[in-house]
């Protein structure tokens, strides 16, 4: 039996399967969704993409599980960063951007139409997600102690990537 701090320091599959099995596929569906994965993020790169996120109707109990700790559905770098930053942002979501302003020939700022940020979890809770994110580098138990940087709060979490192979179908 593991609390969830202690769940996301030694990053168990298996308790993150059972927790996934309390909260059922539809309710983690949209907690995934609440972060923006599965949707192109608004940002002005070409190559920006959705990831992959199935409809939860079309989840077998196994991808919904694969899902619980990452596995049953793919996110750009950008994506995971967003998402990270939600709890940095103390549970707010700040569409990603590379562009802070444009300017006009006559050297005036045009307005830009950016997606208003918007309140995913409370601040408590991002400042809970944080303290337990932390642990994964800061204790005894944590997969990423490599990641402590003398001096600073680091918070972060480990995985296993599977990766894709197209050749045989995967």
């Amino acid at each position: 039996w593991l609390s969830v701090s202690e769940i996301l320091a030694v990053s168990s599959n298996i308790c993150t399967t059972k927790i996934y099995e309390r909260l059922d596929k539809q309710r983690l569906y949209e907690w995934v969704q609440r972060f923006h994965f599965g949707e192109r993020p608004p940002v002005e790169l070409s190559g920006a993409t959705a990831g992959v996120l199935a409809p939860w109707q079309k989840w077998s109990d196994i991808q919904g599980a694969n899902v619980s700790f990452g596995q049953g559905m793919t996110a750009s770098p950008l994506q995971v960063a967003a998402a990270f930053s939600v709890l940095a942002n103390g549970g707010i979501y700040n569409p990603p951007t590379i562009v802070r302003q444009v300017i006009d020939t006559e050297g005036a700022s045009i307005p830009l139409d950016r997606p208003e940020p918007e309140r995913v979890v409370r601040i408590s809770t991002a400042d809970t997600v944080l303290e337990m994110l932390e642990s994964v580098v800061h204790t005894k138990l944590g997969t990423g102690k490599s990641a402590a940087i003398e001096g600073y709060r680091v918070a972060g979490k480990t995985s296993t990537a599977q990766k894709a192979n197209h050749k045989d179908g995967g």
